[in-house]
């Protein structure tokens, strides 16, 4: 299965307002959920959509942030397969809740443009509520307590003021990334539970191995092909560049521990996606 990195990507704003969108280096905005593609990013993907226009993808699964669906949209819109390819949204495959830019917008935001190019987002509707699909992936008791304050909240603040809120004030109280509302075993876990569904759906549609694609984040994809572990379960891994691929055995990810784990890396196509935060002058994974 093929694995691809999502391209670079603006946050979430009318063109008139990305000057002062621009400016915003707090990354627990919440003006930054979700970000969309820059001009570069959408060039970026134009340009590497024809080095994929032969891979034999006929599934492909998508992380449900803008970014990602934009960069599996462009990336295979023109794919010799698009016709007969299904493009199945996996909840499993968000990036790591780190900053606002991880908090998924409404999906009545993004869902029907999607929906109408062939995208299944069928499996988000599992949640109570899927618009915080995001939130179903956190540790335990942080999960609990958060949607927990969203719930008391009742309509008087959106959840991604509150997500963003909470995001804010635990960085403070604990800075380390591995202390967070989802640690790396946790993120480890979802992409072993993530690859299991993803063999049980190929299974049952009938697709072979070397034809399923993934679009997703970086440290999703670094801990689906990590050999080695830091003190905090971190994976070790090589960072992707924008919109290229690194392949993984999906059947060894599926039955490897949840740390520390052997792969051979060999049938799973993986196309990873990063963004450029306006302020900053390098390109940084997400």
């Amino acid at each position: 299965s093929d694995v691809y990195k999502r391209q670079e990507s603006s946050f979430d704003a009318a063109p008139e307002d990305m000057e002062a969108i621009s400016k915003v280096t707090d990354r627990f905005s919440p003006l930054l959920a979700d970000p969309m593609l820059t001009s570069k990013g959408a060039a970026q993907c134009a340009e590497a959509a024809a080095a994929y226009y032969d891979v034999p993808i006929k599934c492909l699964f998508v992380s449900p942030l803008r970014r990602a669906l934009h960069t599996a949209l462009l990336l295979f819109k023109d794919h010799k397969l698009r016709s007969k390819m299904k493009i199945v949204v996996h909840p499993l495959l968000t990036e790591m809740l780190a900053g606002s830019n991880e908090i998924s917008i409404p999906l009545a935001e993004k869902r029907k443009e999607y929906e109408e190019q062939g995208f299944d987002f069928s499996l988000l509707d599992q949640y109570e509520r899927p618009d915080m699909y995001f939130l179903y992936n956190l540790n335990e008791p942080e999960r609990t307590e958060v949607l927990d304050e969203i719930a008391r909240s009742g309509s008087t603040k959106s959840y991604v003021d509150i997500v963003s809120s909470i995001l804010r004030t635990r960085d403070k109280v604990q800075p380390k990334r591995h202390k967070k509302l989802e640690n790396y075993i946790n993120l480890r876990k979802r992409a072993k539970e993530f690859a299991r569904d993803a063999l049980e759906y190929c299974k049952e549609n009938g697709v072979s191995s070397g034809e399923v694609g993934v679009v997703a984040h970086d440290t999703i994809i670094g801990h689906s092909s990590a050999v080695s572990f830091n003190d905090y379960s971190k994976a070790i891994f090589d960072s992707l560049d924008n919109c290229r691929h690194r392949l993984i055995d999906i059947n060894t990810l599926a039955t490897a521990p949840y740390s520390h784990p052997q792969f051979d890396i060999q049938g799973f196509w993986g196309f990873a996606v990063s963004y450029t935060h306006l302020t900053l002058p390098t390109i940084c994974s997400v």
